[in-house]
């Protein structure tokens, strides 16, 4: 029939560096344990949940009610389905230079203190910092009235270059999985998409899209349980 392809490329997020004086710097809880040889330290940091992020930066008085008001009215964050409790639904780390060569830290088991955390070197090519070393992330959700702990994998791409600075570090998580397929000579794009790809809301179920790459119309979302999964995958095992 068709022809397959497939590879584990999925959506490029980014941990990214606020200025001190901004509000959405104070989201972030300070990391323990940054390295005092480092340089031009960045630190980044990116929501898994952001509604949670928020609120509690708020019940801890690092964020004011208007911001939060904002983010409800604009995201439709439920307060009710969040902890006041500050957990761990984020991604954090920062990005220094040492003795002229660059490198990254991530907060790998998600306990704020980088002392268990190795630095990873990153290679300058063209004016670009890149990476490719996969990362297992530990953090926090809360859902059915309880914290829970649960992971991800992640693989660092490369770090902006903002005007010369470095300041934001791209990644993509691993759990996503893109196909192509051609079929009666149309390219179609298979896309299950991971919990965090989907407004970063993990309470959310894996989803299935399709793509005709010719007309650009997507159908889906099919979830578990779906009939029309079933249908799908027999038609790319056939192929």
């Amino acid at each position: 029939m068709g022809k397959h392809t497939s590879d584990s490329t999925s959506d490029i997020q980014t941990l990214m560096s606020f200025d001190s004086n901004t509000v959405w710097n104070k989201a972030f809880p300070d990391l323990k344990n940054v390295p005092k040889d480092f340089d031009s330290v960045r630190r980044v940091s990116e929501f898994i949940d952001h509604g949670q992020v928020i609120y509690q930066a708020y019940k801890r008085g690092d964020m004011p009610f208007s911001f939060l008001k904002g983010v409800i009215q604009k995201w439709g964050v439920d307060t009710l389905s969040c902890t006041p409790v500050t957990i761990t639904t984020y991604i954090r780390g920062l990005i220094g230079k040492k003795r002229n060569t660059w490198y990254y830290i991530l907060d790998e088991d998600g306990n704020g203190d980088l002392i268990n955390d190795k630095p990873v070197k990153l290679k300058k090519v063209s004016g670009t910092l890149f990476s490719g070393k996969e990362h297992v992330i530990t953090f926090q959700r809360f859902q059915d009235g309880q914290i829970q702990t649960s992971s991800t994998k992640i693989k660092v791409l490369d770090v902006q270059n903002n005007n010369g600075e470095f300041r934001s570090l791209n990644y993509r998580y691993l759990e996503s999985r893109k196909g192509l397929f051609t079929y009666h000579n149309t390219s179609y794009t298979v896309l299950l998409s991971s919990r965090f790809l989907s407004g970063f809301n993990y309470k959310s179920e894996p989803q299935i899209f399709v793509k005709n790459n010719k007309n650009g119309i997507t159908v889906g979302p099919f979830r578990e349980g779906d009939y029309s999964i079933w249908i799908l995958i027999l038609f790319l095992l056939k192929m």
